[in-house]
């Protein structure tokens, strides 16, 4: 099954109170060392970054494709839909038949994170979702087949936002991800990005 790839980066950061794709580690931003690993997947066809705002990421999507790393960048089509409207607006213009969909606080997502879960996305399922050791989902790391986003888009039609309600809808491949529990660890508050920054668990 051929797939593309998205980073979500269209939040309003709130809890953080700046915005998480710029934050830095190591002297990248969270957003260029995403898709430096995105690049160690074969085969992916087409890379997408889901936005709120083009003008805000313009500057840095050329500074990316300058060093051979492009992003088409995709506005949110529904706003403040949180995760569900940039996953629905990047399936629309996805030319794959999967999409791989990584949060751009997950500064620690790795292409090996991604090549296995590209590989659970078969024709028996319509998601590859990662689940950890203590058995919870990541949906915001995760494969979608395209076909998802019609039902992505009747929950945002019907105001059901929850990506937990998606899961209970579709077939979903819960891949056993041990192994990598660190590249799911999320940046949603300074302190988890101390925490990070001084090499400790984010959460």
């Amino acid at each position: 099954m051929n797939c593309a790839a998205v980073i979500l980066a269209g939040g309003k950061s709130r809890r953080i109170g700046t915005d998480k794709a710029l934050l830095t580690l190591e002297d990248e931003t969270f957003l260029e060392r995403i898709r430096k690993e995105l690049a160690r997947i074969p085969d992916l066809r087409q890379v997408l970054l889901s936005v709120g705002s083009v003008r805000r990421y313009a500057e840095l999507s050329q500074k990316l494709e300058a060093r051979g790393l492009p992003l088409e960048i995709v506005p949110d089509r529904w706003s403040d839909c949180g995760p569900i409207g940039g996953i629905a607006s990047a399936l629309e213009v996805c030319i794959c038949d999967a999409l791989l969909v990584v949060s751009c606080d997950m500064p620690l997502f790795c292409g090996e994170l991604g090549e296995i879960l590209k590989a659970g996305m078969t024709e028996a399922y319509d998601a590859a979702v990662p689940v950890d050791s203590a058995g919870r989902l990541h949906p915001v790391c995760a494969v979608y087949r395209k076909g998802v986003g019609t039902i992505l888009r009747e929950q945002i039609e019907s105001g059901e936002l929850r990506m937990h309600k998606l899961m209970e809808r579709i077939r979903v491949n819960d891949v056993d991800v041990r192994d990598y529990e660190r590249c799911l660890q999320n940046v949603n508050t300074m302190e988890d990005y101390e925490r990070l920054q001084n090499g400790g668990n984010a959460v």
